[in-house]
C-alpha cells in the first residue's frame, strides 16, 4: 500500500507523536523539515551549507531551498512506497512546490484536523 500523508498543525498539536505512530503502522518514513535540516547540516551537504548560511544570519531558510531539501529527501529509496510529512508544507510556495511534485509522482492526502482544545496549549514537555 502506498501512503503519502501530510500532518499540518500548530506547534504542540502532536504532529510528531502521531507521525511516529502512523509511520510504524504504515511502514513509511515520517519526515520533518527539522530532521532534514539537521541531517544536511551534520553531513555538510551543499544544500545544508546553503541553509546554514541563512540560519547563522538569523534568517528563515527560503521556501525554494526548503523545497529542494524536502524534494531531495522524498527522492530517497525509503520514501518510494510512501511517506508522512510532519509540518510541511507551511507556506503557499511550499504547497505549490509539493503540488508540482504530486502531479509528477503521485497524490498526497490530508489527514484529520486536531481538536482545538488539543492545540490550545502546549503539552508539559513544550513549556
Amino acid at each position: 500500500m502506498s501512503a503519502r500523508l501530510l500532518l499540518i498543525g500548530p506547534p504542540g498539536a502532536g504532529k510528531g507523536t502521531q507521525a511516529q505512530r502512523l509511520s510504524e503502522a504504515l511502514g513509511v518514513p515520517a519526515i520533518s523539515t527539522g530532521d532534514i535540516f539537521r541531517m544536511h547540516l551534520r553531513n555538510e551537504t551543499e544544500l545544508g551549507l546553503k541553509a546554514k548560511a541563512f540560519m547563522d544570519a538569523g534568517d528563515n531558510v527560503p521556501d525554494s531551498l526548503t523545497n529542494d531539501l524536502v524534494s531531495d529527501r522524498l527522492s530517497q529509496p525509503d520514501a518510494a512506497a510512501g511517506f508522512l510529512l510532519d509540518g510541511y508544507p507551511r507556506t503557499i510556495d511550499q504547497v505549490r512546490a509539493l503540488g508540482c511534485r504530486r502531479r509528477a509522482r503521485g497524490r498526497a492526502r490530508c489527514g484529520r484536523r486536531a481538536p482545538q482544545e488539543a492545540c490550545a496549549r502546549p503539552g508539559p514537555s513544550r513549556r
